[in-house]
């Protein structure tokens, strides 16, 4: 139901958190103990025994099947073109403005990431002296600190607007993001790291929760598919699009320099963000 969709995004966030947490954490340590051959193939066995598993769900009670009406239903989906399909989603995407923003907000977030995924690998295994074996364990914290916010938010976040926490959130994760870059370049110690790394996921967690409640609150069921296929491709060209802008731009700076760059743009755009809402009645 609507009032439980929150609630239901922040449990979805929370399994895909605990999942990340024990997966860096494990990871890291497999790839320095036995290489990344073994890696590669543990990996394998992790998405045969996930398949494995979806395979295997099923609905509580099995519904009477019509052939008739299955098979109508077949013709239909054949008769309608792929390229149809696109075009409804597309003008149903652009014509709702719940969505539209949304789609910015995401964009946005999966740039920043994207911009970040290029140099920080290179940042913390240049800063800290480590090869795998400290990343993989500050990507845990990091997806502690995502699980915990997944938690805090999925609690009490009932209570405040969907975007009021969007655009905090951004205003957070920019700082912690250049507090991190900076705190790291300039006091190298693991558990500083880790203990920022903690901080900025619990920053970032609320923001995908919240998109996605938005969108399913506001779409209309039959469209909801296309919808999120549409925002898998806008996140996905954010993210390739500027993880290869930082690659070049990684060549000629710092790396630390580009995190803080990242960092400001994230907190000035939520910033800006929040302070416009006041004036735009629908965001509240």
């Amino acid at each position: 139901e609507k009032k439980d969709l929150l609630m239901a995004n922040s449990l979805v966030n929370t399994t895909g958190m605990l999942a990340a947490v024990l997966g860096f954490g494990v990871s890291g340590l497999v790839v320095e103990w036995l290489g990344a051959k073994s890696g590669f193939y543990l990996d394998a066995l992790s998405f045969l025994c996930s398949a494995a598993l979806i395979f295997f769900i099923t609905k509580r009670a099995v519904a009477v099947m019509n052939f008739r009406t299955v098979g109508k239903e077949i013709v239909e989906v054949i008769r309608k073109s792929v390229f149809q399909e696109i075009k409804e989603g597309v003008l149903y995407f652009v014509k709702n403005k719940n969505i539209r923003l949304t789609a910015g907000i995401i964009f946005i977030l999966w740039s920043a990431l994207g911009a970040v995924y290029v140099v920080v690998i290179a940042f913390i295994q240049k800063t800290l002296q480590s090869a795998t074996a400290d990343l993989g364990l500050l990507i845990m914290f990091l997806g502690i600190g995502l699980f915990s916010g997944s938690l805090l938010y999925g609690r009490f976040g009932q209570r405040i607007s969907h975007y009021t926490i969007i655009f905090a959130s951004l205003i957070g994760s920019g700082i912690m993001l250049i507090v991190f870059a900076l705190g790291i370049n300039r006091y190298p110690y693991f558990f500083i790291a880790a203990g920022l790394a903690f901080l900025l996921g619990v920053f970032i967690a609320p923001i995908m929760i919240a998109s996605n409640t938005i969108i399913h609150k506001v779409s209309s069921n039959e469209m909801m598919g296309k919808i999120f296929s549409s925002l898998e491709i806008v996140m996905h060209l954010g993210f390739l699009l500027f993880m290869f802008l930082s690659s070049v731009l990684a060549e000629k700076f710092p790396t630390y320099l580009i995190l803080v760059i990242v960092g400001g743009v994230v907190s000035i755009t939520g910033l800006i963000s929040l302070v416009s809402k006041r004036k735009i009645s629908w965001l509240n």
